[in-house]
């Protein structure tokens, strides 16, 4: 109430309202002692949609990552996508911008900074809840804000050159582990862009079972989506040969090297240094 500056009788009228619309939105797997605590949730949730649109819709996009520890540069790769919606786009079109939303979520109690980190963090319950929220709601395309965090993780990976690349892939581990199971679309050129990064991150850390996954489904895509010749399928090719190769897969990584070498030379010409 002091947050929101409504009066007593406001806060009942929310009350009931937010309780009426838990009634319908309930599944019997949710356990909370009398409702209390989701209840307050929501009343939290549509008083902040009111206020900030945009920190709204950030908070749903947020439950699609590892709960622990999310911040600013990796919720802005995001960008990458071709189809952000402008409240997220706004939402995280500068460092500042995001410090605004969050500061409105974690006012709320939605969210907690992790001031040493220079990161947030949801509660896994909280984290449910809003996972709920999005997939039952009309209102939100529960798909696309999959995409956008699977595209965040997948752009956010740093090449080897970057100071502080092992460190970087230590802490997007468990994004990747987490986005990797959401549900996506097989038509959408970012994401299997995303999928080779991902595989470019489990065979950095040495889970090749998880990277010959992700290079495959970005293997798959790209020949759907851009044919078999595109530079981006010959570069999957190769890095899947590649693993295949760390795996004592000989027969597959050499199937993948020469479709590899056959490509770039027929796209960029024999005499193009490979």
């Amino acid at each position: 109430m002091r947050e929101t500056g409504t009066s007593i009788n406001e806060y009942l009228e929310f009350y009931r309202e937010a309780w009426s619309e838990l009634q319908l939105q309930s599944r019997p797997d949710r356990q909370y002692q009398q409702g209390n605590v989701i209840q307050t949730w929501m009343i939290s949730y549509l008083e902040i949609k009111k206020r900030d649109p945009n920190a709204a819709a950030l908070l749903l996009l947020l439950a699609r990552f590892d709960n622990r520890d999310i911040w600013y540069e990796l919720v802005e790769s995001g960008h990458h996508s071709s189809s952000v919606p402008d409240c997220l786009k706004d939402a995280t079109s500068s460092a500042l911008a995001f410090k605004i939303g969050m500061r409105s979520l974690v006012g709320f109690s939605l969210l907690e900074s992790k001031q040493q980190e220079g990161s947030y963090a949801i509660h896994p319950v909280v984290q449910d809840w809003c996972l709920h929220i999005a997939n039952t709601s009309k209102y939100v395309n529960w798909m696309q804000l999959n995409e956008l965090a699977l595209i965040s993780v997948g752009y956010s990976v740093p090449s080897a050159s970057n100071r502080n690349y092992s460190e970087l892939q230590q802490r997007l581990l468990p994004h990747a582990n987490y986005v990797c199971h959401l549900d996506w679309s097989d038509d959408n050129i970012e994401v299997w862009g995303a999928l080779h990064g991902l595989g470019d991150l489990y065979s950095n850390q040495g889970k090749l079972k998880e990277a010959e996954e992700m290079y495959e489904q970005a293997l798959a895509g790209y020949e759907k989506a851009l044919g078999p010749d595109h530079i981006s399928t010959l570069n999957t090719a190769s890095n899947l040969g590649s693993l295949y190769s760390k795996q004592g897969k000989l027969k597959e990584a050499e199937e993948m090297y020469q479709r590899a070498l056959a490509g770039k030379k027929k796209a960029l010409g024999p005499d193009h240094d490979t």
